[in-house]
């Protein structure tokens, strides 16, 4: 199946999935990895209904003013999502918007979940739409849909919890907001990474969208990295996550190459889909041959540590630094400090997911050359 999830605060709406997609059995003429860009096995490895699965789906949708996101049957989900954004963008409300797709989409027998979220006077709105029954409902807080475990679902509902309570102590600012849906998205990623979920049907790249009075933006850039405890750059996961001309691009040391995935737009010919696909790419690969980011999130796979890092676009952190060189390739210099955070055992009690997060701070300029000599010391050290 997939995952899909809805999160409602005062601050705005955060709509975020997963990118594997499920069939039966092995769709032909598939180009397959075995791994995800995350380097989960993919393929045939589930059981049926989810025989066949795969990192190929984009799943949510972001407008001016809206953010959309689905789970469930692919092809039911989109065509709603592609109805609702064209009455939306004839000027139909929310509410009339939801109406008019629903009368022009045809259920199917397998379930098809969407959630719509928006803003209207100022005021937060999320929209659950079951298309198979036609069901409409707001959703106050919290919604998670999908083929999610348990305890996964736990880990995100106890998480918001104490984020929310603990930003309660401080006075009201936009930035809690995108903080808050930062971390969400990296504490997602982490749960395939961690846990074999690629059998459920979930897993792969997340992505994910939200709307706040201000309006509605995809998640900023993100450089994951994945590793063992302490970091070994020879078993390292490496991927970027960026949002282009409503494609998803996958910069990553997994694949054969790197990975757009988008669907094309109402109307748009094949071609002309392939032509915004190759633009985005080329623009995501420009940033991540720079060492641009908006945040810089590392996962700790031996204990389950996810360590989110505000980057503002800069290449160097008091914590990290990230080092382009002339081949394309990225060198990530490591900190003491950091280090001894991806030391710390977050699992003394049991299974648990444990998250950290560092906004920006600019290091000393005998930091910022101390890792650049180290990182091109490691390069120059690796081409020999």
């Amino acid at each position: 199946m997939t995952y899909c999830l809805g999160l409602r605060t005062n601050d705005g709406v955060f709509i975020a999935a997963d990118s594997a997609v499920s069939t039966p059995s092995k769709v032909e003429n598939f180009i397959q990895e075995t791994r995800t860009s995350f380097g989960e096995a993919q393929g045939e490895i589930g059981a049926w209904p989810l025989g066949f699965i795969v990192e190929s789906g984009l799943k949510v949708a972001v407008d001016h003013d809206v953010v959309l996101g689905f789970a469930g049957h692919m092809a039911t989900a989109r065509a709603f999502v592609d109805a609702y954004l064209a009455a939306h963008d004839l000027g139909h409300s929310a509410g009339d918007s939801i109406e008019v797709a629903l009368r022009s989409v045809t259920p199917c027998s397998e379930s098809a979940h969407v959630l719509v979220g928006y803003c209207n006077e100022g005021e937060s709105r999320l929209i659950h739409i079951n298309i198979a029954s036609n069901a409409i409902s707001d959703v106050d807080r919290l919604i998670q849909l999908g083929s999610v475990p348990d305890e996964q679902c736990e880990w995100t509902d106890r998480y918001i919890n104490a984020f929310t309570s603990h930003i309660k102590q401080f006075q009201p600012d936009p930035i809690h907001a995108e903080h808050l849906f930062t971390q969400l998205v990296a504490l997602l990623q982490s749960y395939g990474v961690h846990d074999r979920l690629m059998p459920h049907g979930v897993g792969g790249a997340f992505i994910a969208g939200w709307v706040t009075p201000r309006g509605a933006r995809w998640q900023g850039d993100h450089l994951f990295v994945v590793h063992d405890s302490p970091p070994d750059a020879d078993n390292m996961v490496m991927c970027s996550t960026m949002v282009r001309e409503n494609v998803l691009c996958l910069v990553n040391n997994q694949t054969g190459a790197n990975k757009l995935i988008s669907w094309p737009l109402k109307g748009e010919s094949f071609k002309a889909a392939m032509e915004r696909a190759s633009k985005a790419g080329e623009a995501c690969l420009a940033c991540f041959d720079k060492g641009r980011f908006d945040y810089f999130v590392s996962i700790n796979r031996a204990r389950h540590l996810v360590t989110v890092i505000e980057m503002c676009r800069q290449e160097h952190h008091q914590l990290v630094s990230l080092c382009s060189h002339y081949n394309g390739t990225l060198g990530i210099g490591w900190t003491e400090e950091l280090l001894k955070h991806s030391e710390f055992d977050a699992n003394d009690e049991g299974p648990s997911v444990t998250l950290i997060f560092h906004p920006f701070s600019e290091p000393s300029e005998s930091l910022q050359a101390e890792a650049i000599n180290f990182c091109w010391s490691e390069y120059t050290d690796r081409l020999e």
